[in-house]
Parts: structure tokens; sequence; C-alpha cells
């Protein structure tokens, strides 16, 4: 690409980030990138053709800008392309430094340090435990049959009857897809657990949930063509739901739980109270108390797990660490009282880990060390630390 195009997709990045981009600008920087990454393959810098270049910006923390329609429409419509341009434009010194300034530690532990995969363990109401196959991702229940998505057998099989539970856990590192006896799709993020029964029966659905899944509900009628309700229990509330699109993060460690509708509409039941739910509204439920807060959110974010991203919207270092704890299988340790410091951006969950804790360590202005799957988190920047 020559300088001039250079420049003038650097600027176009940046009116992008500053949130003062034309719709005909914005097109520019969509073509640009999905016109096959021609300016990328040319960009100056080692190691930077378009699949390195794309891994590497896929990966990138960066802020996150202007909420107006036209600007999430492109998104949305160009693979957040506008977001891969960022990268390039505003944070190309950041990406060069990122190869030299990674967190310490041993490198043989580091590489041991994967990001998660399709790992998961049924338990049947009999108190048999199977190991999921790691090269499936969802597990179909339909009828007393267990098998994968392509039809291979699981090797065991359910009671049958409604009365008899039925767990899938999904560990720490861990991520996996159950499709239930009605059509249900269940999507369990690491550190999660789905209790469902053999069957359901035409007086109700319900499942209980500990950590956090997104549901996609099939619609179901009984013998009079009434609508099936469909439950999902936690510790601390209820939701019931006719058919429709959700996430709930009901991690117990977590102080709280929140429900996110993308379709549809819910109930949430907490004691005595319900508090019925729209889409793209969130219902967040503190613990220890029945008040329910119920407003506009950005479900994107609620989802990004699921989509193969970290997305954080004015989350702190804490909440931040307690995801790339549970995705990566690893203790977390502040050494030292950390300045409650806000991020907002996101991050490919695919990566390294010395990749994604490099970014946060630029972005969250911390320093954190590896030392046999322990990450310990300082307050300040490596070179402060370092002078």
């Amino acid at each position: 690409m020559s300088d001039p195009e250079n420049k003038r997709i650097e600027e176009l990045a940046r009116k992008w980030a500053a949130g003062n981009i034309s719709e005909g600008e914005m097109k520019q920087l969509d073509n640009w990138f999905l016109e096959g990454n021609e300016g990328a393959q040319s960009w100056p810098g080692e190691d930077r053709d378009a699949e390195s270049l794309q891994a590497r910006l896929r990966g990138r923390l960066m802020r996150d800008v202007s909420r107006r329609s036209a600007a999430v429409r492109y998104i949305r419509r160009g693979a957040v392309a506008a977001a891969l341009l960022l990268a390039i434009g505003v944070s190309y010194q950041l990406i060069k430094r990122e190869a030299v300034e990674t967190p310490e530690g041993n490198a043989a532990v580091m590489e041991a340090i994967v990001p998660g995969k399709d790992r998961a363990y049924l338990t049947l109401s009999s108190g048999k435990t199977v190991e999921l196959a790691s090269d499936q991702e969802t597990l179909v229940v339909e009828g007393e049959q267990l098998q994968y998505a392509n039809g291979r057998p699981v090797g065991a099989e359910l009671d049958g009857d409604s009365a008899d539970w039925n767990t899938i856990q999904v560990p720490n590192g861990g991520k996996y897809k159950v499709r239930l006896p009605d059509g249900t799709l269940v999507w369990l993020n690491a550190g999660s657990s789905l209790r469902f029964p053999s069957s359901f029966t035409e007086t109700g659905r319900a499942v209980a949930l500990s950590g956090e899944a997104y549901f996609d509900v099939a619609k179901q009628t009984d013998a009079n063509n009434r609508r099936i309700p469909f439950m999902v229990r936690t510790k601390h509330q209820s939701v019931e739901v006719l058919g429709t699109q959700f996430n709930i993060n009901a991690y117990e460690d977590e102080a709280t739980t929140r429900t996110t509708l993308l379709e549809g509409s819910i109930h949430v039941h907490v004691g005595t109270q319900e508090y019925v739910v729209r889409p793209l509204q969130e219902a967040v439920l503190h613990h220890g108390s029945t008040r329910v807060q119920v407003g506009a959110t950005d479900t994107l974010e609620a989802v990004a797990w699921k989509n193969g991203l970290f997305r954080f919207k004015g989350l702190d270092i804490h909440g931040v660490m307690k995801q790339v704890s549970r995705w990566y299988d690893v203790e977390v340790q502040f050494a030292e009282s950390i300045q409650n410091r806000r991020l907002t951006g996101y991050v490919s969950r695919d990566l390294p880990i010395h990749r994604v804790l490099a970014m946060l360590e630029e972005v969250g202005e911390v320093t954190v060390d590896i030392e046999d799957r322990i990450l310990y988190v300082r307050r300040g920047k490596r070179e402060q630390q370092n002078k």
C-alpha cells in the first residue's frame, strides 16, 4: 500500500474511533479490509502477511466507541473490519512492542496454558460419568439416545424417566453445547454446569444452571396447542420463557446474576417478585437482594463469549481477570491493591494467554507475571516496574 493510501486509511480509522466518520468514509474503510487485505499484506514491519496480521488485529484490545446506529450496522456487516483497521491505524506501535514486551514467566508454563476448547463431562442420573469427545462440540439428547451432532454415539444412554436428572459440566478451560430433548440449544461457558431431566413433560420444561449459558429455546405446545413454558433455575432466581434467545450469567463467585434478552420476552422470578424483560434489555440481580434492575444493555457484550470474544464495557480489572482465569484455567492473585480501572474493548479468546495479557497490561496499566499457572497482577506498567 502506498504512503498516501496508508495515511488515508489511518485517518479514516482515527475518525471511526472518534465517532465522526461519515457513511461514505465508513464504506471506504469496510471495502479496504474486505477487498482481500492487499494493504495489510504490504504493511511495514516483520511478519505482516494478511493471515498473520488479521490474527493479530482480531485480538487487539481497543476502545469501544461510537454507539451510532450507522457504525453498529457497518461493524456487523463488515465483520468488524473497522475494528481491525483501527488497530492498524492507531495501535501499530503497540503491536510492534507486543512482540518483545510480554508478561514474564516460564516459557514452558506459558505454552502449556492454552485457550479453552470443547471439553465437558456428562453425569447420568445413575451416577455414571462420561467424558464427552473433545473433537465434537454438541451433545444431542434425543429420547434415551445420546449422540453428537454428526450422529456418532456417545456410548451411554439415559434412563428416559422425566424424574431422572443428568448433569453436563464444563470445567474451566472448556466450552460445550447441548441440544435438549425438546430441541432447545444451550451453549455453556467455562466453569458452568447444566442439570436437565431425561425427558420433558407437557406440564412444563425446567433445567438448572450454574455459571453462564446462552439459550435458544424451542417453542413447544401440548396436545391442546397451548405453549409449554421453559424454566431456567439458578441459585438466586428463575427465568420463565416460552421460546426465545437469552443469556444468563450466574457464576456464584460474582456479585450479580445477569439475564440478557435478545429476542422474545422473559419473566424473571425472585422470591415473590416477577420482572418482565424485553428484547435488548438486561435484568441484574444483586446477590443478597431481591430487587432486580431492568434496563437497556449492550447485548453484544453479553454474548461475546459465545462468539469467541472477550468483550468489556466499563468492566474493572478484577472482573476481566475472572474471565481470563476461567477461560485459560489459571489462578489469579492480586499482589497488591489495584486501582479500580475500568476497561472497554474486546479481544479474541483464541489468542495465546501471553498475547492477551500483554494487551491488558498496556490498556489496564498493570503488570502480570506467570508462575506455575498462577497470574500475579501488580499495579503499574512493566516499564515502570523495571525502572
